[in-house]
């Protein structure tokens, strides 16, 4: 059991004496040192060998499970590659909500967590990702015996919880945006929207120039918002609830601890906390500029960054406040269509294209793993590492 350990492989000697042995590796970047829970002997060693090739091997034919491999890590790599977010089910994204921290527009919070009960029976097992329009409806077909809106208040409190999933890009679309109501199918997204929401498919440099020339001469306010959308990445529910206190100009960086989501044209506060976790965003100089010309028109107007695209002070609390402006804009620039989520996309595929590391999208993303970058913008990353926010990117 003596002597020079294969390459790859380590120990760690506990107080009782005894050696465990850990694998090491590289996946995607990251360094990774696992445990395997196995006592230093010649056989375990031996096991170690196979495992390790059997790993690289898989990294290799992009076929990698990191929690296949290791289900039970608590690591950083874990937390970057696991995937508990993605396998996360109905269930278990109501546990996390905080209904409190939802603006009690349409009912109370507690109203709320009463009534989740309702699609938590029928579809709480399922997994977030794998949720269905046909499992919406056939969960409100066993409704059929109740009033219209006795279905609509059980079915609100799933469509808020998984419209901030699409915000925190759990899911890409609300499945109960397709499902229809009567008068309650008023203030869901048109499927044109919805359709350009479901692809990647970001703004070239000519294009971003292009668009914030047309919303300067629509109104300086809106040449700054999508200035930055364009430049931080920031959700534009983190947009709308940016506030002068987030921004520190001496280090160039902006703390996102807030959002705001318009649903059915009602504004829905929540904190980052449940969902995405906070985060500090670094900023580049393009992202800097636009936060400062804003500073002149907005520093005193109740704290918010961003208001309204005219000579008010009045908040961003409904989407079409930049919906609207933004359709016009793209017409004015003669920019073939795209949602202004899209925005977010172009950020992090040019990052990825000029060659910054995923992992530190991730970071600026606010994405809970790296997973998600490789699943969304796998096609946009470069295998070397570079060094866009200091160098050829937002400049």
């Amino acid at each position: 059991m003596g002597g020079k350990l294969p390459r790859g492989i380590s120990t760690k000697k506990h107080r009782s004496g005894k050696e465990t042995l850990y694998l090491s590796f590289t996946y995607r970047g990251v360094p990774c040192r696992e445990s395997i829970g196995l006592e230093r002997t010649d056989k375990n060693i031996k096991y170690c060998t196979g495992l390790l090739a059997e790993i690289d091997n898989r990294i290799k034919r992009q076929s990698f499970s990191f929690s296949e491999f290791f289900p039970d890590s608590k690591t950083r790599a874990a937390k970057l590659f696991g995937r508990i977010r993605l396998n996360i089910s109905v269930a278990q994204l109501m546990d996390e909500a905080k209904w409190e921290d939802l603006t009690p527009e349409l009912t109370t919070a507690s109203t709320y967590k009463k009534d989740s009960k309702w699609s938590r029976e029928y579809l709480g097992h399922i997994p977030v990702t794998e949720l269905t329009v046909k499992d919406i409806r056939d969960w409100i077909k066993t409704l059929s015996h109740l009033k219209r809106k006795t279905i609509s208040n059980r079915l609100t409190p799933l469509r808020v919880i998984l419209a901030m999933a699409v915000d925190d890009e759990i899911i890409q679309i609300n499945p109960c945006d397709a499902v229809s109501l009567g008068k309650q199918s008023k203030g869901l997204i048109a499927r044109e929207q919805r359709e350009s929401d479901e692809v990647i498919d970001p703004f070239d440099f000519d294009e971003i120039d292009a668009i914030l020339n047309a919303a300067a001469e629509y109104h300086e306010k809106a040449q700054n918002y999508f200035q930055a959308a364009f430049f931080t990445g920031l959700r534009h529910s983190e947009l709308k609830g940016l506030q002068w206190s987030d921004i520190d100009f001496i280090n160039g960086t902006v703390e996102v601890n807030r959002a705001e989501v318009s649903l059915g044209g009602k504004t829905f506060k929540k904190t980052t906390k449940t969902l995405a976790g906070r985060r500090t965003v670094e900023l580049v100089p393009k992202a800097i500029q636009a936060l400062k010309r804003q500073q002149k028109l907005t520093r005193f107007s109740k704290g918010y960054v961003f208001t309204r695209f005219d000579d008010s002070d009045l908040p961003l609390t409904h989407n079409d406040h930049y919906w609207k402006p933004w359709n016009t804009i793209l017409q004015t620039a003669d920019i073939r269509y795209r949602a202004p989520k899209q925005t977010r996309h172009t950020f992090a595929s040019n990052l990825l294209t000029l060659g910054e590391t995923p992992a530190l999208i991730a970071d600026q993303l606010g994405h809970v793993d790296v997973s998600m970058v490789y699943r969304v913008y796998g096609k946009y990353i470069k295998q070397k590492k570079g060094s866009a926010f200091t160098t050829s990117f937002g400049q």
